[in-house]
């Protein structure tokens, strides 16, 4: 049985058991070109599903409607692998611009469905030190804020490439930031762009690793995906979403046999960051190793996700890697205090 196959026999005790934890974020006000709709009170807070609370941004200075974002058309000159599976192109950047692999540390495992104390884990904990830069992957409008739990995040909304959709949006989730370089209000940023930085807000434990949560959830349109919250229980399924990872499934994951080791890739309305990034992405940094403590926490993409395609730790542009032994199980890792920075 393929890997991605066995990605829908196991979604559905996956979302019976859920794949929340702390946290919501506070959607910005959205205020249609004819009727204004007056916004709720700079600094008030919502309440979130599991009794937490979401701090709405604060207001900001007046400013036009947004007109909706031009869609991505089909890539030119798309990049395919030797078995001519993968023809997305490269519409997507990376997250950050380094690779350190993923967080597995004494405060837990990193991967997207790893298992928490209140559901599975609703993204990927990217490693890298304190106040490396957190990039746009895409273009689109994005908010910053802050919640217990999350701490400084950054919510991005872009166009899907139309190959994955036609009309479909990403919402994008950037958590445990330590700086934001956008502002409260919805904004226009460019692909490329400086989010803010990598930190340890909202994530204080002194054996957790600085790191970025990513979450990505896919809606219908823009608006839709503008007023996402990221509610940590929310494990509802989403249109969008099943035929945004139908497509990655079709056009990247079956073709290249791409696909995680240890959960599904999808869990409910929310998809696996990393599964999506590295079908959509051509410019991965390479992997290297970070400076102790941080290096410490690191844990290769290859323990968790396998390819017969091109090799996970390089890259969907990458050729396919040598056979290797499967490693030993990771030993206990040494009680150290990694929030320290690199």
């Amino acid at each position: 049985m393929s890997g991605v196959r066995f990605f829908g026999l196991c979604l559905g005790p996956l979302v019976a058991l859920g794949c929340g934890r702390a946290g919501a974020v506070a959607a910005p006000p959205v205020v249609p070109a004819s009727v204004p709709t007056p916004a709720p009170p700079s600094g008030a807070h919502l309440p979130d599903g599991d009794g937490a609370t979401a701090l709405l941004p604060a207001a900001s200075a007046a400013r036009a409607p947004f007109a909706p974002l031009p869609e991505l058309g089909p890539a030119t000159g798309a990049s395919s692998d030797a078995r001519g599976a993968l023809a997305l192109g490269s519409p997507w950047g990376y997250v950050l611009p380094v690779d350190h692999g993923m967080r597995w540390d004494l405060g837990g495992k990193g991967y997207f469905g790893a298992p928490r104390a209140r559901g599975g884990h609703t993204g990927v904990d990217f490693l890298a030190p304190l106040g490396t830069r957190v990039l746009a992957p895409c273009a689109g409008q994005a908010h910053a804020g802050t919640t217990d739990g999350l701490g400084l995040w950054v919510h991005l909304v872009c166009p899907v490439p139309e190959a994955l959709g036609a009309g479909l949006h990403a919402s994008l989730l950037f958590a445990h930031l330590g700086s934001e370089d956008v502002g409260a209000g919805p904004e226009l940023v460019a692909a490329g762009a400086a989010l803010g930085s990598v930190g340890k807000s909202g994530a204080e434990g002194p054996y957790i690793a600085p790191h970025l949560h990513l979450e990505l959830i896919a809606h219908a349109s823009e608006a839709a995906a503008l007023a996402e919250r990221h509610a940590p229980d929310d494990v509802s399924d989403e249109p969008a979403a099943e035929r945004f990872f139908a497509a990655l499934e079709a056009r990247c994951l079956a073709p290249a046999g791409f696909g995680a080791r240890k959960a599904p890739a999808r869990c409910g309305r929310r998809v696996d960051p990393f599964v999506a990034l590295t079908c959509l992405t051509l410019g991965k940094p390479s992997p290297t190793t970070a400076r102790w403590p941080v290096g410490s926490a690191s844990m290769p993409w290859s323990e968790v996700y396998a390819a017969s395609g091109f090799d996970v730790e390089l890259g969907r542009a990458a050729p396919p890697a040598p056979a290797r032994a499967p490693s030993a199980p990771v030993a206990a890792l040494r009680a150290v205090l990694l929030g320290s920075g690199d």
